[in-house]
């Protein structure tokens, strides 16, 4: 066939799964990596895991908590502070 996959059993849906043996990130090759608990194939690389349908389910380094988006009035406000212990949630009371 002239290219390389990784073949691996997804036990969240029964099913085999046949990848490019290619993580997207940085080219790393999957084959190398594992299944983890969630049935996900994680890369070694740097720990990124895909569900069986190829979608990225988790990136270990990034932060779980994001900063709060406040909709208001047609707007999305973000209210950033690099330095702050935890985040600050903006009220908009008019335009």
């Amino acid at each position: 066939m002239g290219m390389d996959v990784v073949v691996w059993w997804d036990g969240n849906e029964n099913a085999w799964k046949v990848f490019d043996d290619m993580c997207p990130h940085r080219l790393a090759p999957l084959s190398e990596g594992r299944i983890d608990r969630w049935g996900s194939l994680q890369c070694s690389y740097h720990g990124w895991c895909f569900d069986g349908s190829g979608s990225c389910q988790l990136i270990p380094q990034a932060p779980l908590d994001r900063p709060p988006l406040t909709p208001a009035k047609g707007l999305v406000l973000l209210l950033i502070q690099p330095h702050s212990a935890s985040w600050h949630y903006v009220v908009l009371t008019e335009l």
